[in-house]
């Protein structure tokens, strides 16, 4: 019974403590509220040019610089070893995949089919108007925004680590 008691006044003080804490941060975001990502810090960032209106932007040629660390770090690694431990989980992944509802499908050719899908984009001159009619921005030229997903964003990596990903890419599919 002690047990109990003890238990519920620690569930009660917790609960109390966190109350306290959302009130507090309620409080606070009251007085400091948080711009998440509006079109003006973009814009200090430097991932956005504003150009001819309000709701109409350019993209900064040195946009794609956010992304260098990551294709870095992937180009990196060791096609070689990569493709030891990727043989060694195949089964792996073939089996993750008939789960999900691809029984008849090779896990290995839908990897080489999204990989030839970068292997084939042919990159997209710029510079890059964007429109924001909602939250999210999109590609005002509609042929850029009509584009597979893939394939706007290696344009938003940039064509020097479109090319870098790509070289790599190859590197992998032809051990596949």
């Amino acid at each position: 019974m002690r047990n109990k008691t003890f238990i519920y006044d620690q569930t009660t003080l917790s609960k109390e403590e966190l109350e306290m804490s959302e009130e507090g941060l309620t409080e606070f975001r009251k007085k400091n509220p948080i711009a998440l990502d509006t079109p003006d810090l973009q814009l200090m960032r430097g991932r956005l040019i504003r150009n001819i209106d309000e709701n109409l932007f350019i993209m900064n040629e040195n946009a794609h610089t956010r992304f260098d660390q990551v294709i870095s770090t992937f180009v990196s690694i060791d096609t070689d070893a990569a493709m030891l431990f990727y043989r060694m989980l195949s089964p792996l992944f073939q089996q993750a995949y008939a789960e999900i509802g691809f029984r008849n499908v090779s896990f290995d050719d839908t990897l080489r089919s999204a990989i030839n899908t970068v292997l084939r984009f042919n990159n997209v001159e710029g510079p890059y108007q964007l429109v924001k009619p909602s939250v999210m921005y999109l590609y005002a030229d509609a042929s850029i925004e009509n584009l597979q997903d893939v394939h706007k964003q290696l344009i938003r990596i940039g064509p020097d680590n479109t090319a870098i990903l790509k070289a790599k890419l190859r590197e992998f599919v032809s051990l596949l």
